[in-house]
Formats: C-alpha cells, sequence, structure tokens
C-alpha cells in the first residue's frame, strides 16, 4: 500500500527547478543529433542512417498500445497524491501494471512472429535484410519491454519528481552516445550500434524501476488491488488520448515509413534528419509540456481555474522563447550548417527540406505546445485528440503521395501546412474556449513579442551572413549561434519576462554581480526602491 500526505509530505522540487531539470537531458539529446549524425552518415553510410531512422520509426508504433493509459495514470496518480487518497492511488498503480505487463508481453511474442517478414514492406537491399531483421527484433523487444516501465516514469512525473525522471535520462542518454561511439570506433556495424543503443534504453527502465521504489517506498503488488472500476476509469480517460496518441505517432513515424515503402532507405534518413534535428531543440519546449500540466492538474484538482490562463500564456511564451535562439540560427544559417556538416549528397537532398519544416514546428509546437498539455490537464482534450488524429492520417497520405513521385519537398510543405492549421491555430483557440479568454488575445499575449523580437534578430543576423559572416566554418557558424542568441535573449529579457521574473533576475544579479545592478535596473525599467523592496521581501 501507498501512503502519503500529498505534495505536502517530503520533497518535491519547485517549477523552475523542475524545468531545469526536465531540460538537462536535452544537452545529451542534441549532442547525439548534432555529433552523432553526421558519423552514423560518414562512417555507416546513407542506407545503413535510412534504416536506423526507419527501424526506430517502427519501433516506436509500439508505444500506441498503452491506449493513453500513461496520460490516464499522470492524471489520477498526480490527483490522488495531491488529494491524499492512498486507497484510490494504490488501486490506480496496481491496475495500471498489470495492464501494462500484459500488453507488453503481447507485443513482444508479436515482435518475434512478424520481424522476418518486415523486409518486405519496405525497400531494403538484400545484403541488409539480415541486418533489418535482427534490429525489428531487438528493437521491438525492447520497446515492449520498456512499455511495462512506463508506469513508473508516469508516476514519477505525476508527483513531479522530474528531478529524478530525467537524471535517469540524462544518465542513459549520455551512456548511449558512449556506447555508439565506442562500437563505432572499434569498427562495428549498424547491428552492433543499434544494441549498443538499445542496452541504454533497457538500462533506463532499470534505473526507472529502482527510483519508483524509493519515491514509493510501502508499494506492494497486490492481485486484490486490482480493481475493474479504477480499470474503466483509466480507459475512460484514455480514451480521449488514443486518437491524439495515434496521430502524434502518425506524423513523428509515419513519414519515415510511408517513405520506406516507396524509395530506397537512404531517402528516409533524408526526410528524417532536418525534423530529427529541429525536435532536439524542440525537446526543451516538449519537457516543459509535462511540468505545466501537472501544475494544471493540481490546479483543477483544487478548483484554482483563476490561474490556469496565466499559466497557459506563461508556459505557451517562454516555450517559444526557449525555442527561438535555434530557429533563428537554423533559419538564418540552416543550409551553411548542413554543408559543412554532413557529406555534400546528404547536404543536397535533405538542407533544402530544413527551412519547410522550421516554419511548420516555430508556428505550432513551439509556440503552442503548452497549450495542449493544458487540455490534457483540465481533461478537455477530446476535440483536439481527434484533431490531431486527423492531422496524423492526412499528412501521411500526402507524404506517401509525394513520395511516390519523388517529391519530397511537397511532402514536408504539406505537413508543415497542416501542423500550422492545427496545433498553431485550431488548438489555441480549443484551450481559449474552455477558459473563456479571448483567443486573439491569448496568442498576442503569449507568442506575439517572442515571435516579432525573432523576426528582427533574423533580419540582424541575415545581414551579417551576407557581409561578413557567410558561415563556411563550423567556427563562423558557432560565432553566428552565439550571435543570434545572446541578442535575441537580452532582448527576450526587456520584453518577454513577466514582472516578477524580471524582478527575480535582478536579484540574482545584485547578489552576483552587484556592479551590474544599475545598468540592468535600466534595462528592466525598474527603479531602485522596487528592487530593494524586491530584496526585503
Amino acid at each position: 500500500m501507498v501512503t502519503n500526505a500529498g505534495p505536502s509530505c517530503g520533497y518535491r522540487p519547485g517549477l523552475a527547478a523542475s524545468a531545469l531539470w526536465t531540460w538537462a537531458p536535452v544537452a545529451a539529446n542534441i549532442a547525439m543529433a548534432v555529433f552523432l549524425s553526421p558519423l552514423l552518415i560518414r562512417r555507416l553510410g546513407d542506407e545503413a542512417y535510412g534504416l536506423w531512422a526507419l527501424v526506430f520509426s517502427v519501433a516506436e508504433y509500439f508505444t500506441l498500445f498503452d491506449f493513453g493509459c500513461r496520460s490516464a495514470i499522470v492524471k489520477y496518480v498526480g490527483q490522488h497524491w495531491a488529494l491524499g487518497e492512498d486507497k484510490k492511488l494504490n488501486q490506480t498503480l496496481n491496475t495500471a501494471f498489470l495492464y501494462l505487463a500484459t500488453v507488453g508481453s503481447c507485443l513482444l511474442v508479436f515482435t518475434v512472429i512478424i520481424a522476418p517478414f518486415t523486409p518486405r514492406l519496405f525497400v531494403v537491399s538484400p545484403g541488409m535484410h539480415n541486418t533489418f531483421v535482427y534490429m525489428v527484433i531487438i528493437t521491438g523487444a525492447s520497446w515492449a519491454v520498456s512499455l511495462l516501465f512506463l508506469c513508473f516514469s508516469s508516476c514519477l512525473e505525476a508527483v513531479q519528481r522530474f528531478d529524478l525522471s530525467n537524471r535517469i535520462l540524462l544518465a542513459t542518454n549520455i551512456a548511449r552516445v558512449i556506447a555508439v561511439l565506442m562500437m563505432l570506433q572499434l569498427g562495428f556495424g549498424l547491428a552492433a550500434v543499434v544494441t549498443a543503443a538499445v542496452g541504454a534504453r533497457l538500462l533506463q527502465c532499470v534505473l526507472l524501476w529502482r527510483a519508483f521504489n524509493r519515491q514509493f517506498p510501502q508499494f506492494r503488488w497486490s492481485f486484490a488491488a486490482v480493481n475493474g472500476a479504477t480499470f474503466r476509469e483509466l480507459l475512460s480517460f484514455g480514451a480521449y488520448t488514443v486518437p491524439s496518441t495515434i496521430g502524434c505517432w502518425l506524423l513523428l513515424s509515419g513519414p519515415a515509413v510511408a517513405i520506406g515503402h516507396s524509395l530506397p532507405a537512404r531517402f528516409v534518413g533524408y526526410y528524417a534528419l532536418p525534423s530529427r534535428l529541429i525536435q532536439s531543440a524542440l525537446e526543451f519546449v516538449y519537457r516543459l509540456g509535462p511540468v505545466t500540466a501537472a501544475r494544471a492538474s493540481e490546479l483543477v484538482a483544487r478548483g484554482e481555474r483563476g490561474a490556469l490562463a496565466q499559466l497557459a500564456i506563461q508556459s505557451d511564451r517562454y516555450g517559444l522563447v526557449i525555442f527561438m535562439p535555434a530557429a533563428i540560427f537554423l533559419g538564418v544559417y540552416g543550409e551553411a550548417l548542413f554543408r559543412v556538416w554532413l557529406t555534400p549528397e546528404y547536404a543536397a537532398s535533405s538542407a533544402p527540406l530544413l527551412s519547410i519544416v522550421l516554419v511548420g514546428f516555430l508556428l505550432a509546437d513551439a509556440s503552442h505546445f503548452n497549450a495542449s498539455s493544458m487540455l490534457f490537464a483540465m481533461a478537455k482534450h477530446g476535440v483536439f485528440s481527434c484533431a490531431l488524429l486527423v492531422e496524423g492520417i492526412v499528412a501521411s497520405f500526402f507524404v506517401y503521395h509525394f513520395a511516390q513521385r519523388g517529391d519530397l519537398q511537397s511532402a514536408a510543405a504539406t505537413s508543415a501546412a497542416l501542423m500550422v492549421l492545427n496545433r498553431g491555430f485550431l488548438t489555441p483557440w480549443l484551450l481559449c474556449r474552455h477558459l473563456r479568454y479571448p483567443v486573439f488575445r491569448y496568442i498576442t499575449e503569449s507568442v506575439g513579442r517572442p515571435l516579432a523580437l525573432g523576426v528582427f534578430v533574423s533580419a540582424i543576423l541575415w545581414l551579417c551572413r551576407e557581409t561578413w559572416l557567410p558561415g563556411t566554418t563550423l567556427l563562423q557558424l558557432a560565432l553566428a549561434g552565439v550571435i543570434g542568441s545572446v541578442l535575441f535573449l537580452v532582448m527576450a529579457s526587456r520584453y518577454c519576462l513577466l514582472a516578477e521574473h524580471q524582478l527575480k533576475v535582478l536579484d540574482l544579479i545584485c547578489h552576483k554581480a552587484p556592479s551590474c545592478e544599475g545598468p540592468a535596473r535600466r534595462w528592466f525599467g525598474v527603479s531602485q526602491v522596487v528592487v530593494h523592496e524586491q530584496l526585503v521581501t
């Protein structure tokens, strides 16, 4: 049995600490995207990297079979924890664990049976058939096993122990990078590299299990606690989540499957690399979503709905501020980066897709991902889930259609347009309808200033590229990235931070660099009296 006294009992990091721990593993993901991707392409070849992207995209579909259980665990464990409902919490954990164990076992058997037939579904060269079958078996089996451990990570997220879950993710991401590098340096092929990556994922499962046991030390498995009513409650909540889950994975993995079925495997890598690079930077925003959702669930459980609109505006604005430096750099220097970073053939095939995909992600996920997280936390995500499913189906159809013609740019443009229409406009409208907040005012207050500053800084960086900083070397690219990031973040600190957060920045400056207090106070437009009152408080 689990006993607790709600969130007041024991340690729980604050919102800022949760966000920082949530962002920590992103550095390893970016390192893998920026450093390992070109290394994999150069060492293994275009086709091998395409198969790498394809097999992991196929394995990701296994997460669909939780049928919304993960989001239901986060919702109800967080709610019962906040209200101190120990019996209901115990029933939820035991019921969810049994369900996920059953589904994971079935998927493990399915993987072993179906793997030998998978090369027939894609354009795989005869010499890579056995390697591809092995990759499907080992990745599919690891994803089936990790589905069982989904319960543990969801529980840590529900009680806002992002520090624990993200320490584990950070450690295993670093382990994955080191293991893959070792395999490449020792001269091993694609199969060994995939085995190393899968081993790191299994290590993550073991560490999550240990962290769960420490967070819930009195938890005991009991069939008596498995409750039919609880199972129906989980499925009822998850039923609205299933369409969004299917739609999400159609959008993430569907293009790889559609292209791999129509074109040689190397084209999967050409299409996937720009999205993977952008999504690595977007991980900062994606990992802010669970923090926002957990706090929103707590506000809903306590009936504090008045703070929900401000939480949504704040999280969407800060999410875009976080992503904008990467967007500015990739928008201005993206093609130059690909020419320096990748082989000439890969750059010529993949770089033209980058700017197209970037616009879609900027106006959709970077701007309003946290709005969708709020809808889930409020249990008002039914329409959004169906809309995401429709987007996934339509986008997959058009990607397959254009892949048949070998036109990857049209496929990327169609996907980006659907993304902006659904997640960029429909999602904030749905949230504002439930919050009874004017949608135009919401969009303006949340993302208006970051977008305007982003356009301004992009223009300055474009002038640098056209005059004295063309980006023909890694040093020039690094300097351009620093210039764009510093310019934007300094201006965002003045025009995008909320007043109370500006005062916290001033507080930090006063303690760490007292000599800079005067210029900082003038930059923020805050009087000495206000700063003094804040410090006293």
